[in-house]
């Protein structure tokens, strides 16, 4: 601890080299291959090997086994075209982004493809029900280095360590994004709580004692964010900024007040409240909460599938080091298509039919293929049992020169 205190705040820049890393990264070709791990890369090659319904199909059917914190989705044929419909109508550049975790350094590249999507998805009056992503990252959405995520995740174990200098340290961040209910009076019974972990966002008071299952799940998030960092580590990287920021993806009916609640730190994700505090506390004004609409739902049965494949997609959970989200998508959006009439949904349809000009040809593109793939598997299915035929064929000729031989052999 004490060699990250001995340095001030401009002695970090300097020792990061982030200035030139920057000037670097800029020069630099913005489509050019970037995978985060070899997860991302094989969502990319399964794309350019299967296409977009291969990818859907290994997210639906074999993905949900491979993450410890997630929810199964339907497997009715049904289903799984709605599923597979809402894949085609993501613009494959940004779908590429998301994968790669490029989004927020992408919108930063002015008349670049995912720099008009993210336009074109920013929330409005009449958003429809969307899919967000929240990333923690600089101003050029780049992400913090290794070495600086390293101080961050020690400072949120101290954090949440029942011990005086996490005390001191809480005193000092949890006041650092203001809202309403903070700062609160600190007295002798509550300097053991902190705002993160401790504080009831739907009453706005704190809790009597810690809040243990909290104070775990953020010790469980820094434990694989170091199992990350390591991997950084191996490979000579620790300061240079990670290929992808550590994001949060969600849903929200009104997006706009969503996004904006989780600025302010209320009723927001507290692992990623309590990271971008102490960014905030130990780097001010270096980095900062990238906010992006993803994706706009335009069907009733949306919402829920596609925050569960866009979270997993994205590698929003904490159990990879790559996210904030700590519980299963898709289970807390309530009831969203009961909150939107009828009428609004037919609309928010349309629009996606009528302005999203390449769906159409996605879409068609994606039939051509099916019928191909359908039509090989008859030619398939029509080989084998000729195949099959051919061999009974085969077997009752020679049972019947068997036979023959027999009576031969008995009569001569």
């Amino acid at each position: 601890m004490q060699c990250w205190e001995d340095r001030s705040h401009e002695e970090m820049g300097t020792l990061f080299g982030r200035n030139s890393w920057l000037k670097d990264i800029k020069q630099d070709d913005a489509d050019a291959p970037c995978y985060r791990n070899e997860q991302a890369q094989r969502y990319v090659d399964i794309i350019q090997r299967s296409h977009i319904e291969g990818l859907t199909q290994v997210l639906v059917e074999r993905e949900a086994s491979r993450l410890e914190c997630d929810t199964q989705l339907p497997m009715n044929a049904e289903s799984y075209r709605g599923i597979l419909a809402m894949m085609v109508s993501i613009d494959p550049d940004l779908l590429r982004a998301i994968i790669e975790g490029q989004v927020a350094r992408k919108a930063e590249i002015p008349c670049s493809a995912v720099f008009n999507q993210l336009v074109n998805l920013a929330p409005t009056r009449d958003t429809p029900p969307s899919i967000y992503q929240n990333a923690i990252c600089d101003r050029e959405g780049i992400s913090p280095t290794p070495s600086q995520w390293l101080r961050i995740q020690h400072l949120m174990q101290l954090y949440v360590s029942d011990t005086p200098q996490g005390d001191e340290l809480a005193l000092r961040v949890d006041q650092i994004v203001p809202s309403k209910s903070f700062p609160i009076p600190r007295t002798s019974q509550n300097k053991r709580l902190r705002r993160y972990t401790d504080f009831d966002t739907r009453t706005g008071r704190m809790r009597f004692e810690p809040h243990q299952g909290r104070r775990g799940i953020v010790w469980k998030f820094t434990e694989r964010l170091l199992e990350r960092l390591q991997d950084e580590k191996d490979e000579n990287r620790m300061h240079t900024p990670l290929v992808a920021p550590v994001v949060e993806i969600g849903f929200s009916n009104n997006v706009a007040r969503r996004l904006r609640d989780h600025r302010r730190h209320r009723g927001s994700n507290y692992i990623m409240n309590l990271a971008q505090a102490l960014f905030e506390d130990q780097y001010p004004k270096n980095f900062c909460l990238k906010q992006h609409v993803i994706y706009h739902c335009w069907s009733a049965d949306q919402p829920w599938p596609s925050e569960v494949l866009l979270t997993r997609l994205g590698q929003g959970y904490i159990s990879g080091g790559t996210g904030f989200s700590h519980h299963p998508a898709g289970l807390s959006n309530g009831r969203p298509w009961e909150k939107r009439s009828m009428q609004e949904w037919i609309r928010f349809e349309q629009r996606t039919i009528t302005c999203n000009t390449r769906f159409w040809d996605r879409l068609e593109a994606v039939g051509q293929r099916t019928r191909r793939s359908n039509e090989r598997k008859e030619a398939e299915a029509r080989l084998i049992e000729r195949i099959q035929k051919l061999r009974e064929l085969v077997r009752d000729t020679a049972d019947l020169e068997l036979a023959c031989t027999s009576m031969q052999a008995g009569h001569p």
